[in-house]
């Protein structure tokens, strides 16, 4: 993941990469591969817009997903985590938190408690997972959110907030 939209692919432990064409220009900053075919890289372009792009077969091809809403004052996605092929989480700016349960197919805005920059996200199954928060030292950055698929009560799926260092700020646009 890089600048220029840059995708570089290792079949032997990262001894050897090769660049896989992604069809953007926009900084890519986020992956998460569920198995040797299904992958979804994020990123978004300084000033413009947030990008998602899946593959379904290794990253041969990319496929841009454009199926969500933001809320005001966010465009910019930081980071991606799927528990399966189907379930996934993005964060980004302004506390940004977006699920799929259908491969992307369609995104859905998830509350959050927060406006800081969300740069981290782990989902070890479709209910359980923690983000991280790069915060101003003003702001405690504590929150939850439930998963968009909850069947149950919400308080039973909150994901726990892992709170980043103190001393860093947020990035200014």
């Amino acid at each position: 993941m890089g600048d220029q939209g840059t995708i570089l692919r290792t079949t032997n432990g990262g001894n050897s990469c090769v660049p896989q064409p992604s069809g953007t220009t926009k900084t890519l900053y986020g992956v998460s591969f569920t198995d040797q075919n299904n992958g979804t890289v994020v990123g978004f372009e300084f000033g413009g817009t947030g990008i998602i792009l899946r593959t379904t077969d290794g990253g041969n091809n990319w496929v841009e997903q454009t199926s969500y809403s933001l809320p005001q004052g966010a465009s910019s996605f930081f980071a991606v985590s799927f528990s399966d092929a189907n379930t996934g989480t993005i964060v980004g700016e302004a506390g940004i938190v977006l699920q799929t349960a259908n491969g992307g197919q369609q995104w859905s805005s998830q509350p959050s408690v927060t406006f800081n920059y969300l740069h981290g996200v782990s989902f070890t199954d479709a209910n359980t997972g923690s983000r991280s928060i790069w915060r101003d030292s003003q702001d405690s950055g504590s929150g939850s959110y439930a998963p968009a698929n909850a069947d149950t009560q919400a308080t039973s799926h909150t994901c726990a907030s892992t709170i980043m260092s103190a001393a860093r700020k947020k990035i200014s646009h």
